[in-house]
């Protein structure tokens, strides 16, 4: 059995834990850093544990890649840096593996310190995997690569030190250690130790380092994402019998990935609300559309009290409308929302460009209603226009650019599709994938990402074990859209299930904290540099829709690549 937990520099602030374990961890779990002002200098030497055992390998992976637990990889990576800016959450990835079955692991990292002994505090979160079709038919092509996995990590659990799991011969077992930052973290470089423990014995060291960039990010970002929570399956994984809000903690859980759900925890009207309304981390929130007139003007009267209130107020009145009828329905829809709640933005999510009549398409037609635009990602692909809108219209990218600068927000999004290579969520898509889709929304100028749903577990039994989320229903035999799209709509997974009182998130979630704040660091290079160097940047990683890197370490210098330069940049200096 293998525990992961977290042991502090100074023994007397752990939990409790077998004095063995305690005497082990002070005197193997200290930083090599010095208690000095000298900073420490990342170095690629391995540290020789006091009971060093070579059979258990242990190796670090970037953030972003998802290991196959099936077929180990070692990628000799000894040591590692995190880049992070100050006031921001990142992580680190260790792998272990043996060739024979290991029990009675513990896995503990020392918060990591300065040379002036500040402090970055850790914690450390087990992987699970979710199969993804049959080893024997199931392949992914991207660019010259061909990858043959089965099984994918993304949900994550909290480790305690109760959380004992195994590892299976020969194969391995993948971590999260997470730093996070304050906004007073000190710029600068900081130095900790991951060990391995076994029987009472320190058999494993790995150094870890953390460069803090001079920099912070603000505590509003610019760009937003949001998602559909819902409330049955929230009460079907957890017993809601009055003593706990769990949507409440689901919605909080979101915000700390920058992701607001699409319903506050509180109606509109009850007081509850205006805190959630005024907390600057919720960018948006949608407002029910109901039939009732009198209940719609008074939220609106209400939100009239609040310019901050106001602005973060939308209606999601329609989705997806393909068809003539459709759009009429969306159009009475819309006037209606217009005429009694005047000025509160309108999104309505589109995929296809139909023509309305001969005068106006669908975008034409849209543009009296519509105050977000939201069109799926692949909409700016070349010939996503008929042959003649082609010739009668500007191109697509050029159309949702003017409204943009005529007052109307821009925001993107994907469901069940597209799949490669375009990028989305789907969990058998690599991490660096489901990053670099941020990446891509900077590229085209779009602010906003929704994602319709983050815990759409209807159809499957246990979404720890099937993330087959819109394929064939596990209890009525309905077959869904697709039994080969694996996570569209499910981005938490129940605690419950895994005895953790709330909810659990996904590598992809995480992907998406990521991603919304590399965006806000290109933003930040973008306004002290120039959209040049930006646009450099974001091009060694993603020349269109769908041409991007495949090379993790270009992905991983690219980042760094960013950070530098936005540093020098807000010093004053050449950010080259």
């Amino acid at each position: 059995m293998i525990a992961v937990l977290l042991l502090p520099l100074c023994g007397g602030c752990a939990p409790s834990a077998p004095e063995k374990e305690n005497e082990m961890t002070k005197e193997t779990g200290e930083a090599t850093t010095a208690p000095n002002n000298e900073m420490p200098q990342e170095t690629s030497e391995g540290i020789t544990a006091p009971d060093e055992d070579e059979s258990l390998g242990v190796w670090y992976v970037h953030s972003f890649t998802k290991t196959d637990p099936d077929k180990p990889v070692d990628t000799g990576m000894r040591s590692y840096t995190v880049y992070m800016a100050k006031n921001e959450t990142e992580d680190a990835q260790i792998v272990l593996t043996s060739e024979n079955a290991r029990r009675g692991v513990l896995v503990s990292c020392t918060p990591l310190r300065s040379g002036s002994g500040d402090e970055i505090p850790v914690k450390i979160y087990r992987e699970y995997y979710v199969k993804c079709g049959d080893q024997a038919e199931y392949s992914v092509k991207w660019g010259n690569q061909t990858y043959y996995q089965t099984n994918y990590p993304d949900p994550l659990k909290p480790t305690t030190y109760a959380d004992m799991f195994d590892i299976e011969a020969g194969k391995s077992q993948a971590l999260f250690i997470q730093l996070k930052t304050g906004k007073d973290t000190p710029a600068g470089d900081y130095e900790g130790v991951v060990s391995v423990h076994e029987g009472g014995n320190t058999v494993r060291q790995l150094r870890l380092f953390a460069h803090v960039w001079d920099f912070g990010m603000p505590e509003v970002m610019t760009a937003s994402a949001v998602t559909g929570l819902w409330t049955d399956q929230i009460a079907r994984f957890h017993e809601v019998n009055g003593k706990k809000d769990y949507y409440k903690e689901y919605y909080d859980f979101l915000l700390d990935y920058h992701v607001n759900a699409y319903d506050l925890p509180y109606d509109i009207l009850d007081d509850r609300a205006d805190a959630y309304m005024s907390d600057p981390r919720v960018r948006y929130f949608c407002l029910p559309y109901v039939e009732d007139d009198g209940r719609m003007t008074a939220m609106y009267d209400k939100l009239k009290t609040n310019g901050e209130w106001f602005e973060k107020a939308y209606f999601y009145p329609y989705d997806e409308p393909n068809t003539v009828e459709a759009l009429d329905k969306m159009a009475e829809y819309c006037a209606r929302i217009k005429r009694l709640c005047p000025g509160i933005k309108i999104v309505v999510p589109f995929f296809k460009n139909i023509q309305y009549d001969p005068e106006r398409d669908q975008i034409a037609f849209m543009s009296e209603y519509v105050d977000i635009w939201c069109p799926k990602t692949e909409c700016y692909r070349e010939g996503f226009y008929s042959p003649q809108q082609k010739k009668t219209y500007a191109e697509f990218g050029e159309r949702m650019r003017a409204e943009a600068a005529g007052g109307d927000e821009l925001w993107w999004y994907v469901c069940w599709e597209p799949g490669l290579p375009y990028l989305n969520m789907f969990v058998d898509m690599t991490g660096l994938q489901n990053k670099l889709l941020f990446w891509q929304q900077k590229q085209f100028n779009v602010g906003g990402f929704l994602y319709w749903a983050c815990n759409h577990w209807g159809a499957v039994e246990n979404p720890w074990t099937s993330m087959r989320t819109v394929g064939t229903n596990w209890q009525t035999g309905q077959p869904g859209i697709s039994d080969s799209v694996y996570g569209d709509g499910s981005l938490l997974y129940p605690g419950s299930v895994k005895g953790v009182d709330g909810p659990c998130g996904s590598f992809r979630l995480v992907m998406i904290r990521d991603g919304i704040e590399e965006y806000e660091m290109l933003t930040m290079l973008e306004a002290a540099a120039g959209r040049e160097m930006t646009d450099e940047i974001i091009g060694t990683v993603s020349e269109s829709l769908t041409r991007v890197t495949d090379d993790e370490e270009t992905m991983a210098n690219a980042r760094i690549a960013l950070g530098n330069a936005l540093e020098a940049a807000l010093r004053g200096g050449s950010a080259e």
